[in-house]
């Protein structure tokens, strides 16, 4: 199973299935709930954390950049725009 899956199912078991949304706005809450209870309060069993919760064992993380409005989905065909390649064969 990978991690996002595993996150996901958690997330399903932990926080949907017991707070049960029926709007979107509450769906939201009870993901911002369980969100902070998952990387400030819960020990994580990672290796790296060392049974501590993320924030805790990690309390630099850098930030990441915030997601474009628009992407381009061809924006990586201009990287190889007038290049060559050899017919396999």
């Amino acid at each position: 199973m990978r991690l996002s899956s595993a996150i996901t199912a958690q997330a399903q078991s932990e926080c949907l299935a017991l707070d049960r949304p029926q709007t979107l706005s509450q769906a939201r809450e009870a993901t911002a709930r369980f969100q902070t209870h998952y990387n400030q309060e819960r020990p994580n069993q990672a290796l790296s954390c060392g049974n501590r919760p993320p924030l805790q064992a990690f309390p630099h993380l850098p930030t990441l950049p915030s997601i474009p409005a628009q992407v381009d989905p061809d924006a990586w065909l201009a990287r190889l725009r007038w290049q060559a390649f050899p017919a396999e064969g």
